[in-house]
């Protein structure tokens, strides 16, 4: 399915911010996407409004069993929770 990546994204997003969002006075959004992927995740966060603000190490959680995603470089994007509702025209591409 085309762009199924994007629906996914905003759909979640919309649902967690009428949701829940609101209730807690969360601010923005935070998601770690794997530094050596460069798929159809990433180009959905950066239509939905997500920017990359940098990069977390490899890291081991002490409270958890070892994990391969863990031994990964990862980017952090940031979303402020108003852009959530905003859905990208054909004029945000011209």
């Amino acid at each position: 399915m085309p762009n199924l990546a994007s629906a996914a994204l905003a759909r979640s997003q919309e649902r967690f911010v009428a949701d829940c969002a609101d209730q807690e006075g969360t601010l923005f959004l935070l998601t770690w996407v794997r530094a050596d992927y460069d798929g159809a995740m990433v180009r959905a966060l950066r239509d939905k409004g997500w920017t990359c603000t940098g990069f977390a190490e490899t890291s081991e959680a002490s409270n958890c069993e070892d994990k391969p995603i863990r031994k990964r470089w990862k980017w952090r994007f940031l979303c402020p929770v108003e852009q959530v509702k905003q859905q990208s025209t054909l004029t945000d591409w011209i």
